[in-house]
């Protein structure tokens, strides 16, 4: 009999005992994670701006993809004095087309993406004419001075290489170019259709000669090895077209950043602006 109730306690110790281990463990699974966040949604974009908390001095700490807005030594864009003159580098090669007019408001700038088959030569390497877009003020300086606006001209080679041919535009006659389109520019973010073609090689001086360095996308994740192009010509723009941009986009602009030990060379006999 005693051997028959010891028996009997046992089992019913051992099923109490099984019972509080399976509600400890189910429990645990049930319990909502304490120690770390919910992860942001793959693919999620980062904001980021002109000014503030998301301005540029703080773009390298907004996301990982950005550290090189912080950490990189070859930054763009840079102030352009005393460029070495030098005969390294051959005159541009531009064979542009015409392309369909598409404003687009893309959050940061005013942009016009371009039809393929625009091509720049550059040291006998090709690159396609992707898009252009604005900048106010212009992010490159000439001793210290911006100019109003400085349009990029966006290119890419097979290989994912860019070259970026920089103009500026300073305060004088109205822009001719920028007249077939400026009126339709969108005030928020969005695209606008106008009727007709335009060349983007009629926006730029007809002298090419250039400034040249090696930077970075002057915008996160501020990617280096970009071949930049600036002219040292300039083109006009007048006051009204300014303040059309302006009204949209005013102080979209990266401040200057370090030369560092890079060359910053000049294919121009003459290097004042023009």
């Amino acid at each position: 009999m005693v051997h028959a109730r010891l028996s009997v306690i046992r089992t019913l110790l051992l099923h109490l005992v099984s019972l509080i281990v399976v509600s400890i463990v189910m429990g645990a699974c049930a319990a909502p994670p304490t120690q770390q966040p919910a992860p942001a949604a793959e693919g999620a974009a980062v904001e980021w701006g002109y000014e503030g908390e998301i301005g540029p001095e703080n773009w390298s700490t907004l996301s990982g993809n950005f550290a090189t807005c912080g950490l990189g030594t070859e930054q763009s864009p840079i102030d352009l004095s005393e460029p070495a003159p030098s005969d390294e580098f051959g005159p541009l090669e531009l064979n542009y087309a015409a392309t369909p007019i598409t404003v687009l408001n893309n959050g940061h700038t005013i942009e016009l993406e371009y039809e393929p088959g625009s091509t720049l030569t550059f040291n006998g390497q090709t690159y396609e004419l992707v898009q252009f877009h604005f900048h106010n003020p212009s992010e490159h300086t000439l001793t210290g001075e911006a100019s109003p606006l400085e349009a990029h001209l966006v290119h890419r080679d097979n290989n994912g290489n860019l070259a970026v041919i920089g103009v500026f535009l300073m305060l004088g006659e109205a822009n001719p170019f920028l007249a077939q389109f400026w009126d339709a520019l969108p005030a928020a973010a969005g695209e606008t259709e106008v009727e007709g073609e335009i060349n983007v090689r009629d926006l730029l001086p007809e002298d090419l000669s250039y400034h040249t360095y090696t930077g970075s996308l002057t915008t996160p994740p501020c990617s280096e090895g970009v071949r930049w192009l600036v002219l040292r010509d300039t083109v006009t723009i007048s006051q009204e077209q300014v303040d059309a941009f302006t009204a949209i986009y005013s102080g979209n602009a990266r401040p200057v950043q370090p030369l560092n030990d890079r060359d910053l060379l000049t294919n121009a006999d003459d290097v004042s602006l023009r």
